[in-house]
C-alpha cells in the first residue's frame, strides 16, 4: 500500500520492494512516474471504476511516464495528467493490460507531434510489443491546452492490440489522428487488431491509422465516430497506407454495426497490387 500515511511514500519505494505478481495499491495523491521492472499489478483508488459510466473517487494522478519494462503489467484505476503517459520501453514486451484510466488536461503530445501520446507504445528495431489491452478509458481535452495534436495512443511494432469499452474526446485540429500505429521504419501493427464498443469524438484525420502493417486481421465493431473529418480531405474512420508485409502475408479488415457521423470516409486503402485484403462491411 503506497500513501502520505503508508509505509511505502512512493511508488518506486514498493516496486523496489515489490515480487512477481505482487499487486501495488495507491492511494489518492499525485505520484511521479517510474520505470516498472518487475510483473505487477498497479491499482488506483479508482480500480474497477469506469470513469465513462460511474462515478470516481479522488484519483492517483501520474504526471510524468510511468514506463513498462517487463511482461505481464496490469494498471487499473488511475489518472494521466500533464505529461503524464504510460510508456513503452524499448524492449520485448508483453501482456499489457490498462483499465479504467482517465487522461485529462495532457500535455503529452504538445507541439503537433504525431509520434507520441498518452499511451505511448513504440519501440523500435526488432523488438515487439504484444497483448495490449486498453479498456474503461477515458480521454477528454481542455481549451486551455493548445499548439497540441491531442491522439489517443501511438505505437509502433506492436502484435495483437485490443481497445474496447473506451471514450475518446479529441480537440478538433487539422491531422489529429486518434490511433497511429507505425512509422516508416517499423511495422506498426500485426496480428489482430481488434476495435470495440468505443466512442471516438472530435479526430479530425484519421482514426484508426495503419501508417504501416503486415499481416493483420482487424476488427471494427461497434463504434461510434462523431465529429471527425476535415477539410483538407485528408480523413478517414480507417486508413490502411504503407504495406510491410511479405506476398503470402493475409490482411483481412471487418467493420460492422458502427455509427458514422459528419462528412467522414469510411476508409482509404492503399494500392492492393501487393497483397489481398479481403474487407467486410455489411452493416452501419
Amino acid at each position: 500500500y503506497v500513501g502520505a500515511d503508508k509505509e511505502y511514500k512512493t511508488l518506486a519505494e514498493a516496486l523496489a520492494v515489490a515480487n512477481k505478481w505482487d499487486t501495488i495499491v495507491l492511494d489518492a495523491g499525485t505520484y511521479e512516474g517510474v520505470k516498472v521492472t518487475k510483473s505487477v499489478t498497479i491499482k488506483g483508488p479508482n480500480a474497477g471504476i469506469n470513469p465513462n459510466t460511474a462515478t470516481r473517487n479522488a484519483e492517483a494522478i501520474i504526471t510524468t511516464d510511468l514506463i513498462i519494462a517487463n511482461d505481464n503489467i496490469t494498471i487499473d484505476g488511475i489518472a494521466l495528467t500533464g505529461a503524464g503517459k504510460i510508456k513503452a520501453d524499448n524492449q520485448n514486451l508483453s501482456n499489457l493490460t490498462l483499465t479504467n484510466i482517465y487522461v485529462y488536461l495532457s500535455t503529452a503530445n504538445v507541439g503537433n507531434v504525431s509520434s507520441t501520446a498518452p499511451f505511448d507504445l513504440a519501440v523500435s528495431g526488432s523488438n515487439v510489443v504484444s497483448n495490449v489491452v486498453l479498456s474503461n478509458t477515458k480521454i477528454t481535452t481542455d481549451a486551455s491546452i493548445t499548439n497540441d495534436r491531442p491522439m489517443v495512443i501511438y505505437a509502433t511494432n506492436i502484435h495483437n492490440l485490443t481497445l474496447d469499452n473506451n471514450v475518446f474526446v479529441g480537440r478538433f485540429v487539422n491531422y489529429n489522428d486518434a490511433v497511429k500505429l507505425g512509422n516508416g521504419a517499423s511495422i506498426g501493427v500485426t496480428g489482430n487488431l481488434i476495435v470495440t464498443n468505443n466512442h471516438f469524438e472530435n479526430y479530425a484525420q484519421y482514426l484508426i491509422w495503419l501508417c504501416t502493417y503486415g499481416a493483420v486481421n482487424v476488427l471494427v465493431e461497434n463504434n461510434t465516430f462523431l465529429n471527425n473529418g476535415q477539410t483538407a480531405g485528408s480523413h478517414g474512420v480507417i486508413r490502411f497506407a504503407t504495406y510491410k508485409g511479405t506476398a503470402t502475408d493475409k490482411v483481412n479488415c471487418e467493420l460492422y454495426y458502427n455509427t458514422v457521423g459528419s462528412v467522414l470516409s469510411i476508409q482509404k486503402f492503399p494500392n492492393l497490387k501487393y497483397h489481398p485484403l479481403n474487407l467486410k462491411i455489411p452493416h452501419y
